[in-house]
């Protein structure tokens, strides 16, 4: 990319207007650790520990349309893809932002992924008069004191009480079991908060019909509602969890952009191609059955070493690179689509509606017209939207009493007359042209770049990060150490031209947040963004005062000063403050040893 503008944008701000409180702007001004990924507040695996579902009880789970999404539940999550997809959100179009256009998931992806229904009524509810008496007459059985807290029922009674079904039960207690998974699967994943302790009370009012009503309700909306609320609130700047259906985010994040799939690096370059044997061919895992929902087909692979040490920088790196040779923007196979059962197929015209969803406080816009590629549409000029900062404010916190149903009542009405609001458009014809009057404009008001730094991570391996945060953490101490010996004042130009060569390497790999200007000096550094320091003048200008080093090295040891090799720091507490430099201990590592080139990642994994 040398040479490439690399202005980050938007040049038209009239879009995107939330921009200065945008996550990006702190990776994009190295004011942020440019590795730190948000925490993904997925608990389904943890609590499911020895939860025996019983094949009476999952028959529930299948009628009322939750079946495919009970099968996908259990898959890790990516936490470093979901990062890199969260920078690229953008709360103003409710869409990720990349660089051959927009992109979301949508009512479609949903449905075709977890057969969730999206036909139906918008999951809505009241206040709570008498939540512990709810729960007793939903579940059988009533919680104590010492569950409650709040507005949450602890999980942990929710497991204990209903975690393996009696042998001989009969029915209605089959019913019981069933309606206390359903309460855990739609609490704790599909519309799960930060909370792993507690599951929202609210929800049980769900689960308080017979089962055509729970049938009834627009699973689907609600589940897209709850993906894009977190999604924005985890866009701002400071923002550091997500919760919500991240499984749906990943699965279609894998189906459409050919980038963190399990098993390969999935990265490339112009010219490097042909360079290198890694871009073989990518074997995806099998597809579905006729019967099995889209997303089933991910739960087999597995998130290898390899895909995880790719980390974020590869995962930011790759978005920012990103060609139209790398999206799928319908991925799904036709015949797999058509053989969906007719309650799903029979309103898919619905998956085109530009309505509200809703899930009691969240109200959340559907803009299908922004990504008319994934309907197989040709894609034009949106019109404008507004997902209202003020409905992105509002939750549920002091609200106990408030019925959502009355709250958001328009929207209800605007969701009942969804028919009323699809969007159509011209079948797409190949390729969209990069000077296509959609892509003149897009490029005028999006962000562009999320990564400042011009020097690509490595596509063979990536290092784990706490040997990444080790090598920073030495150089800090490094550049400490030499700011502070310049004010004996011997041979200046040579520990100048040293410590301009560790400010460079900190910008240059992405920990420029470490080193900071003094205000108040004009000097100019010989070392440019991505510039080898190969090259440096000793006779650079810089002072050293100029910067204040905000050492954060990982304390050493003086033993042994022939090392050349420094030891990354311990993973827990990886750093603690030093005010000279000292050298490492040798520690020999399988994947920092000399012996040999790096190995190659496994692909086949």
């Amino acid at each position: 990319m040398d040479g490439e503008d690399r202005t980050p944008g938007p040049v038209d701000p009239s879009v995107l207007t939330l921009q200065g409180t945008h996550r990006s702007v702190a990776v994009w001004d190295q004011t942020v650790d440019p590795a730190k990924q948000l925490v993904c507040r997925h608990y389904t695996t943890r609590f499911m520990v020895g939860w025996g579902i019983d094949p009476r009880v999952l028959a529930y789970v299948e009628f009322v349309g939750l079946g495919g999404f009970h099968r996908m539940a259990y898959r890790e999550i990516d936490r470093a893809l979901v990062t890199a997809l969260a920078e690229r959100w953008r709360q103003e179009t409710h869409s990720f932002h990349l660089p051959v256009g927009e992109t979301t998931v949508t009512l479609r992806d949903v449905a075709i992924l977890t057969r969730l229904p999206v036909h139906g009524s918008a999951v809505t509810g009241h206040a709570l008069v008498d939540p512990v008496g709810l729960v007793g007459r939903v579940l059988g059985v009533q919680p104590g004191p010492a569950d409650i807290r709040g507005s949450g029922l602890r999980t942990g009674w929710v497991r204990e009480t209903f975690r393996e079904l009696p042998p001989g039960a009969d029915d209605a207690q089959v019913q019981r079991y069933a309606r206390a998974y359903l309460f855990f699967l739609i609490s704790g994943v599909l519309f799960g908060n930060k909370s792993g302790s507690h599951l929202q009370l609210i929800y049980v009012q769900l689960l308080d019909h017979d089962w055509d009503h729970i049938r009834g309700y627009s699973w689907g909306s609600a589940c897209l509602a709850t993906l894009y609320r977190q999604l924005c609130r985890a866009s701002h700047v400071g923002a550091n969890e997500i919760g919500g259906p991240l499984i749906v985010l990943q699965f279609w994040a894998w189906e459409h952009i050919h980038v963190g799939r399990p098993g390969r690096p999935a990265i490339h370059r112009r010219g490097e191609q042909d360079q290198d044997d890694q871009y073989q061919a990518y074997d995806a895992p099998p597809l579905p059955t006729p019967d099995e929902a889209y997303g089933c087909r991910w739960v087999v692979p597995r998130l290898t070493h390899a895909h995880a040490a790719r980390g974020l920088p590869y995962y930011r790196d790759a978005l920012d690179r990103l060609t139209e040779d790398q999206v799928t923007w319908d991925p799904y196979v036709p015949d797999l689509v058509d053989a969906m059962p007719p309650h799903l197929l029979d309103h898919q015209a619905e998956w085109r509606a530009r309505v509200p969803l809703i899930c009691f406080e969240v109200v959340e816009s559907h803009l299908p017209d922004r990504v008319m590629r994934q309907f197989g549409l040709r894609q034009t000029i949106p019109q404008g939207c507004d997902t209202s900062v003020q409905l992105h404010g509002i939750d549920r916190r002091g609200k106990g009493e408030t019925s959502w149903a009355l709250e958001h009542w328009r929207f209800l009405q605007l969701w009942e007359q969804r028919l009323e609001f699809i969007v159509g458009g011209d079948l797409m014809q190949g390729a969209m042209d990069p000077d296509d009057p959609y892509m003149v404009w897009y490029r005028r008001i999006t962000r562009r770049f999320i990564n400042p730094s011009y020097a690509p991570p490595s596509t063979h391996y990536h290092p784990a990060y706490d040997i990444i945060s080790g090598y920073a953490a030495d150089m800090v101490a490094m550049v400490d150490a030499l700011s502070v010996s310049l004010e004996c004042g011997p041979t200046r130009a040579q520990v100048e031209q040293v410590r301009d060569m560790g400010v460079a390497t900190l910008r240059r790999y992405g920990h420029a947040h470490l080193a900071h200007r003094r205000d108040g000096h004009d000097g100019n550094s010989q070392f440019d963004l991505g510039q080898s320091s190969g090259g440096c003048d000793p006779t650079s200008p810089r002072h050293a005062e100029d910067y204040n080093i905000h050492s954060t090295a990982p304390s050493g040891t003086q033993e042994d000063p022939s090392s050349s090799q420094l030891t990354p720091p311990p993973p827990r507490d990886p750093f603690t403050t030093v005010t000279h430099y000292r050298r490492r201990r040798v520690r020999r590592r399988a994947d920092t040893q000399e012996a040999g080139p790096l190995p190659r990642i496994n692909e086949s994994g």
